[in-house]
């Protein structure tokens, strides 16, 4: 239960896995109840107003890149899910405190996640470009956002040879 009052990815990964057993459950009001109050305070609470995630800035070592790159996945995880319920559509909705979106949050990291122009990562060194989860995020992206073309081609400027769950 600690976990479920952290701010950060902790926090978003608790929410989802109790979204999803709710979901699997077939438990609409408490799912409800989750999205609802749990998943627009995450959106609200980590992602700032230019899509930015800066509860992951300060990981250790060359580690925030990757913390960015999994709270976002989650979140995008746990918006299917809020959308699933019906309580609201958590993919498109923005915060009425600093109108942060899911989609802000995506287009932020994008230029770090491209194999051409690849943005400096700002925060800490990154040893080598981290490409495989990008596909999977900006993949899971392009589904969500009905096979969105910019998201799918990040998810394509990857080199050949990188899988990904979704081909």
């Amino acid at each position: 239960a600690e976990a479920r009052k952290k701010a950060n990815n902790e926090g978003t990964s608790y929410t989802n896995t109790a979204l999803a057993m709710a979901l699997y459950l077939k438990n609409n009001t408490m799912a409800q109840q989750i999205a609802q109050k749990d998943g627009k305070s995450h959106i609200e609470v980590q992602i700032a107003a230019n899509g930015r995630l800066p509860l992951e800035d300060d990981e250790p070592g060359p580690f925030s890149f990757e913390y960015h790159l999994g709270d976002l996945f989650i979140l995008m995880i746990m918006a299917r899910g809020c959308n699933k319920t019906g309580a609201f559509d958590a993919l498109s909705w923005h915060s009425p405190k600093n109108n942060a979106s899911i989609r802000m949050a995506l287009d932020w990291l994008a230029p770090y996640c491209s194999t051409t122009g690849v943005k400096r990562w700002p925060y800490d060194k990154v040893e080598s470009p981290q490409i495989s989860p990008c596909i999977e995020l900006y993949r899971l992206a392009s589904l969500s956002f009905n096979n969105n073309k910019t998201y799918e081609q990040i998810a394509e400027t990857v080199p050949d040879g990188f899988a990904s769950v979704y081909d």
